[in-house]
């Protein structure tokens, strides 16, 4: 039986409680983030906590340095579960033919008093990132483990895999030698760079081979033993992995497309952490938290950005959008190609673990250091869970930066039903109950959530029964938007799109990214004219203010007016939303 009760690590790296933790963190949410981001962060991580993430008591403490510890580990365990002791066996083990039936007869157990939580960086064209940057990047992942967070990097070596396509054993093999020269290389760039500091302080680096086999009877290849990869996280080293995989069909050797060692790792880690939680009150072993891809050409473009990158992707709501724009020609088929590769990666990679993060950087955007003037998007995701600006701030004012970064995540779906009538006749409500698209306890209750208070669902629908623009729904009610057609006076009245209703779950606000799903969304569905009120002490003024063409304070009254859209507002159409604002009455009880 395969059991780790016998290794433990006090892993500094994720719980020491120093004051370069504590600068670099309390720095970045003091002047970035929300209270509940800090809550949030640090309940997931343990970065502040004076803990110790494994067993105690299992494992001398010795002075012995965490490269060697790690080997004698890994020694240990193939001595422990080889057929014999002999040496050769183990060497056979690393070099050669993995054993996956090491896995198959083993119950994992390792005891932790903390969750792993796990970043898969993916570096493409490694070769090719200069020195300093790839010293940059060594930087963040010291700063991704000092803030509790377990990277493990895969060097993309997909220009191989393609190269190599129809080409001998002995090429493959001779290629896979001269990737493990490179792969040392890399190794010894990162870790040189912390040789300064004492041990504490080092970034360690450790080539794992021998980690996938594809069987005979199976179509897909699956990791061979966990251990390899969660001995060097444990100890705080990082686990670079070789994208070579065993086949016992022909008995070889061959290199991996990155798809296939993501799709393997995120499948098997979930599958592991899965067992774990049935046998363990369904605690978590670790979760993978991001999917963090090193790309020369950054970010996934948009149009509408002027072909810098999407800021946040909602998948299941904007992916079959983005895909579509890519193919319209403005990129050449070299990067668009390349784009829809990490697009449609992710989107696998996210439908395995539905809560983990994708995001998609340049090498000298990962590498920067965190400042007061320049944000690092990895480190600011980490500690806050969303992108460095907000996506649904309008592109075209100037204080919206252009970026070469995106965060996407698998998201919530967005129901939209519009009223697309000529004359603005509005929504059936009653058509959208019958068939079941709306939910009138749901809808309540999202609205009385977000705005505390109880509304008066009776009165509620016989103010928009007739004059309902749009109703707009996030996942199962995590956020509801509704507009209105509201008729301005005058000689010439006119039907106005008035937003109603702006309503998200406490649970779902933040780094959700519901609010602003939501609000692109509306904005892109009412891009020539919109309007709404908002108390004149509402907390959420500010965000409006970012988002909205401008607003104005209705005289006489505790509101103020902003408006939205391609179409600049007139004196008098100003006085008609004055007038809306105004005569429209509350629907709450009490």
């Amino acid at each position: 039986m395969l059991s780790i009760k016998d290794f433990t690590s006090n892993l500094t790296r994720h719980a020491r409680n120093t004051e370069e933790k504590r600068n670099m963190v309390l720095t970045i949410l003091n002047s970035t983030a929300t209270k509940r981001e800090v809550r949030n962060y640090l309940k997931k991580y343990p970065l502040l906590k004076d803990v110790d993430i494994y067993s105690k008591g299992q494992m001398d403490r010795s002075s012995v340095s965490k490269r060697n510890k790690y080997s004698n580990m890994i020694d240990n365990l193939m001595l422990k579960h080889s057929t014999n002791n002999e040496n050769n066996k183990i060497e056979d083990f690393h070099l050669n033919r993995p054993r996956s039936d090491l896995i198959n007869k083993s119950k994992l157990e390792i005891k932790l008093t903390d969750t792993l939580r796990i970043a898969i960086v993916k570096i493409r064209q490694f070769r090719d990132i200069n020195p300093t940057a790839l010293k940059g990047i060594a930087f963040t992942l010291y700063k991704l483990i000092k803030l509790g967070v377990s990277p493990i990097v895969l060097l993309d070596t997909d220009k191989e895999v393609q190269a190599l396509n129809g080409e001998s054993d002995a090429m493959v093999q001779k290629s896979i030698a001269n990737y493990h020269q490179q792969a040392l290389t890399f190794i010894n760039i990162i870790e040189k760079c912390f040789h300064k500091y004492e041990d504490d302080n080092e970034l360690s680096a450790r080539a794992i081979r021998g980690l996938f086999e594809q069987k005979f009877d199976d179509d897909r290849f699956s990791m061979t033993l966990p251990e390899l990869l969660l001995i060097p996280i444990s100890q705080g080293i990082v686990p670079v992995v070789y994208p070579v995989g065993y086949m016992d069909k022909g008995s070889k050797n061959v290199f991996l497309s990155s798809e296939a060692v993501l799709q393997c790792l995120a499948s098997d880690l979930k599958s592991l952490n899965d067992r774990h939680r049935m046998d363990h009150d369904k605690e978590n072993l670790f979760t993978i938290e991001k999917y963090i891809f090193i790309d020369p050409l950054g970010g996934i473009p948009s149009l509408e950005r002027y072909k810098s990158a999407h800021v946040y992707i909602n998948l299941l709501q904007e992916y079959e959008d983005i895909v579509s724009e890519l193919y319209i020609g403005f990129l050449d088929t070299g990067e668009r190609d390349q784009h829809l590769k990490n697009l449609n990666l992710l989107q696998k990679l996210l439908q395995v673990t539905t809560d983990a993060s994708g995001i998609v950087t340049t090498p000298q955007i990962a590498m920067l250091n965190q400042t007061d003037r320049f944000t690092n998007p990895i480190i600011y995701n980490v500690l806050t869970d969303r992108p460095t600006i907000s996506s649904s701030l309008p592109v075209d004012l100037k204080k919206t930066p252009l970026l070469n970064t995106s965060i996407i995540r698998r998201g919530v779906p967005v129901e939209v039903y519009i009223d697309e009538s000529s004359d603005k006749s509005g929504l059936s409500l009653d058509s959208l109950l019958k068939r079941g698209a709306l939910d009138l306890e749901k809808l309540k209750n999202v609205i009385d959530l977000s705005f505390r208070k109880d509304l008066n669902l009776k009165n509620y629908l016989a103010r928009i029964k007739d004059n309902v623009a749009a109703i707009l729904i996030a996942g199962d009610y995590e956020g509801v938007i509704i507009v209105t057609w509201e008729v301005t006076d005058g000689e010439k009245p006119q039907k106005i799109a008035y937003l109603d209703k702006f309503a998200v779950s406490p649970k779902a606000q933040g780094s959700t990214g519901v609010a602003d799903v939501l609000f692109k969304s509306l904005l892109s569905n009412f891009e020539n004219e919109l309007f709404w009120r908002s108390r004149s002490n509402n907390p959420v003024n500010k965000w409006y203010f970012e988002r909205s063409k401008g607003s104005l304070t209705v005289t006489g009254t505790d509101w103020k007016c902003f408006y939205a859209g391609k179409n600049y507002p007139s004196l008098e159409r100003m006085k008609g939303y004055f007038n809306i604002c105004e005569r429209i009455q509350p629907s709450w009880n009490g």
